[in-house]
């Protein structure tokens, strides 16, 4: 049995950086294609149960973390996807306004859409917008803003959203 306490982490007979993998490949095999797993105690007594490894809760929540990177893709790669994706929105939603902005090095900085039935569905809103915006939680650093109006029942209605770098006039415009 593998037991490795976090004061001989640095030593040279407690180098096992490969659990986080193997705790990954768990949790594909168990919960293949899917983002909702155990939380990492439950995942700590699965791996122990079946492998007898003992290790940090800091470790279970590294392999989790990396199945749900795994199963979702890099942040890279949808970005790449994104103008199939326009492509295929405008194909099925007609009247759909979407436009992608990058820098000069080709970097992603703004997004936006507007589906055609929310354009459409608009005509019959009560003609009060609200805008807001919040921090997404990546390593980039950008935000989702999106803008509501509400219906006769005064539910709201999604009108557009976007993802920018940051708040600034530009992005706003």
């Amino acid at each position: 049995m593998y037991s490795c306490k976090r004061s001989f982490k640095t030593s040279s007979n407690c180098k096992h950086t490969g659990i986080p993998r193997l705790i990954t490949s768990i949790l594909h095999e168990d919960y293949p294609a899917e983002f909702q797993t155990p939380p990492p105690k439950s995942i700590m007594s699965i791996v122990r149960g079946r492998m007898g490894l003992h290790f940090l809760y800091a470790t279970a929540w590294r392999g989790k973390k990396q199945h749900i990177s795994d199963v979702r893709g890099s942040p890279e790669k949808s970005y790449t996807n994104l103008y199939s994706y326009m492509y295929v929105l405008k194909e099925v939603n007609p009247e759909t306004i979407s436009y992608v902005e990058v820098d000069a090095q080709q970097k992603f900085k703004y997004f936006f859409v507007a589906l055609g039935a929310c354009i459409e569905g608009f005509k019959v809103m009560r003609k009060f917008v609200i805008v807001d915006a919040i921090f997404l939680k990546t390593v980039y650093g950008s935000m989702l803003v999106f803008a509501t109006a509400q219906d006769p029942n005064h539910h709201n209605y999604i009108i557009t959203f976007a993802v920018i770098d940051r708040e600034n006039d530009a992005s706003w415009s």
